[in-house]
């Protein structure tokens, strides 16, 4: 392992061992190595590169379901020690964003269907020009240019406008492939999709599928997942933190 890797390998767990010193917790115990095992398995296997794993743990620290800003500091500075350009940095936390999107995948097709049990809206396919045209957007210039599901087409029809800027931004984040490949794209997605905060289904089929279509190896997705796996031991870090703080006030 790098230093870096050495680091957060246990720092994700333990944090800085000085601040630990004085609380009277057995961080020895059977409990805490089983932890150390599992959490720290994507820096014992390394199937994904230094800088790689670095932008993904940016990427999940950073997105809106489980933003820790405190933790964004080290987190950039370690990848920048991976190699990681500021625009590689910057292209990730884009990506990031687009977890915004399932606001309207998901509640667009809860107000579709409420709409439609209140009869204030029809099942009809028919589409006007201005929905045409968001599909035409969609199926020839999209990220992933597809047919569109009927899913999709739902939540389209409810604003074409605000559908096709957000069309627009997938779009400009994922054609930033002069800086993180498609592949790369769709891990940083999927990380985000997969995190315990978000399991966004739909999503995470979709990634899978086209990171595996890029060149991602199975090894690699499944170390996605077991980085965002981590964000389970920050229950038992939080309280780690509390107790020690509580026994450093006690002394």
């Amino acid at each position: 392992m790098t230093s870096s890797n050495q680091r957060d390998s246990a720092g994700e767990l333990f944090g800085d061992p000085n601040e630990l010193a004085n609380l009277d917790v057995d961080l020895k115990n059977p409990l805490a190595n089983a932890a150390t095992e599992m959490f720290s398995y994507p820096w014992v296997r390394g199937v994904l590169s230094p800088k790689e794993r670095a932008l993904i743990l940016l990427c999940l620290d950073a997105s809106a379901s489980q933003l820790e800003p405190s933790r964004l500091p080290q987190r950039i500075s370690d990848a920048r020690a991976e190699g990681a350009t500021d625009r590689e940095i910057v292209t990730v936390l884009h990506l990031t964003s687009l977890m915004a999107c399932h606001s309207m995948s998901v509640g667009g097709l809860i107000l579709s269907d409420v709409l439609l049990e209140r009869g204030e809206t029809s099942a009809s396919g028919a589409l006007n020009a201005e929905q045409e045209e968001a599909v035409r957007r969609f199926e020839e210039d999209g990220p992933v240019p597809r047919t569109m599901s009927d899913r999709l087409r739902t939540v389209m029809m409810l604003d074409p406008e605000h559908f096709n800027s957000m069309q627009t931004y997938i779009s400009k984040a994922y054609a930033a492939t002069d800086v993180v490949s498609v592949r790369f794209a769709h891990l940083v997605c999927l990380a985000f999709d997969v995190a315990p905060t978000h399991l966004y289904e739909a999503g995470i089929r979709i990634h899978i599928k086209e990171a595996l279509d890029h060149g991602a190896t199975t090894s690699e997705i499944l170390e996605v997942f077991q980085l965002a796996s981590l964000r389970g031991w920050r229950s038992v870090a939080a309280g780690l933190n509390v107790l020690n703080s509580q026994a450093q006030a006690s002394e």
